[in-house]
């Protein structure tokens, strides 16, 4: 996924620039909203499920418990809440990178809107629906109502109330309703979005800072990625930061061929012939990757030349 390797990079940035605290914070966001989202289906069964029963003074009355209601109804709010702050968060670090982006979420969105940010940008956004909707929900319930949850047949719907300005009355006018699943989606949306803004950073801005040549230390870690200790110590070792990239997967290696038939213990006429009707070998290539005529990506070639690693080998 494309935002770890964003924490990956930023954990070797200057610590000056702060770039790592504004990841953790827009990841503890992520979780948090994971976590939440994950949390919806136990309580819509048992919205679905809450107990009912006749009053006894007047059958024709029914008293129904109210607490999965608003259980319910405190998780959609968290999550309006939660996609909005995320935003804010993903859009200041950007901000912090670079000043193409302004630090707010919905200063991004019109500039999106109004044509003045470059093509590559808005793509990498994608629709931006999914922000208004909920930004507009949200205003709603932090300055002017409360969510309320119902039942419409067997589906959880959400009732929101127009108390806002009619500036913040753009997708949703007047008193209306709502699936919970569309907010969902309309979370679902958001880690999209705030996914491709991350790649987006990590590709055209971080990625080209760094001295790539540059000795690092880093903990030795085991196979499971947790770093070894020793008599309470952590072990380190040195690595240039193009090699820290290659080993996190950061950056894929790519070499030509004499290299790849040196690694693989082939001969390189082999090794052309095995490669010949290859799609991807060459791109797309990682930006920021030193690139030359004849490299080849090290992922394509591994798995083109299997077996003639396998025979190598024996």
């Amino acid at each position: 996924m494309s935002f770890d390797r964003l924490r990956l990079i930023c954990e070797i940035s200057d610590a000056a620039k702060g770039y790592l605290d504004f990841v953790e914070e827009w990841d503890a966001k992520d979780q948090s909203l994971h976590v939440n989202l994950q949390d919806h289906n136990n309580l819509v069964v048992e919205l679905q499920n809450r107990k009912q029963e006749p009053y006894d003074a007047n059958p024709e009355i029914t008293l129904v418990n109210q607490v999965p209601s608003v259980r319910l109804a405190n998780a959609c709010e968290s999550v309006s809440h939660l996609v909005y702050s995320m935003s804010e968060i993903a859009a200041r670090f950007a901000n912090k990178v670079s000043q193409v982006f302004p630090a707010s979420f919905n200063a991004l969105r019109k500039k999106v809107r109004d044509g003045k940010l470059d093509h590559t940008v808005v793509a990498a956004l994608g629709d931006l629906q999914w922000y208004e909707k909920v930004r507009e929900i949200r205003t709603e319930w932090a300055h002017y109502s409360s969510p309320f949850v119902g039942i419409d047949g067997e589906e959880p719907s959400i009732v929101l109330r127009s108390f806002r300005s009619k500036d913040d009355r753009v997708h949703f006018a007047g008193r209306v309703a709502f699936k919970v699943e569309e907010l969902r989606e309309w979370a679902t949306a958001a880690f999209r979005t705030i996914d491709g803004l991350a790649d987006y950073v990590f590709r055209h801005h971080l990625l080209h800072s760094f001295d790539l040549k540059k000795v690092i230390g880093q903990p030795v870690r085991d196979s499971r990625g947790f770093p070894i200790i020793k008599d309470g110590i952590i072990q380190t070792e040195e690595m240039t930061i193009a090699e820290y990239m290659f080993r996190h997967k950061i950056l894929e290696r790519c070499a030509d061929i004499d290299t790849w038939s040196k690694e693989l213990g082939v001969s390189a006429s082999e090794l052309r012939v095995a490669l010949k009707d290859v799609q991807g070998l060459t791109g797309p290539l990682p930006d920021g990757t030193i690139i030359e005529n004849g490299l080849y990506l090290e992922q394509p070639v591994l798995e083109a030349c299997s077996w003639l690693r396998n025979r190598s080998i024996q």
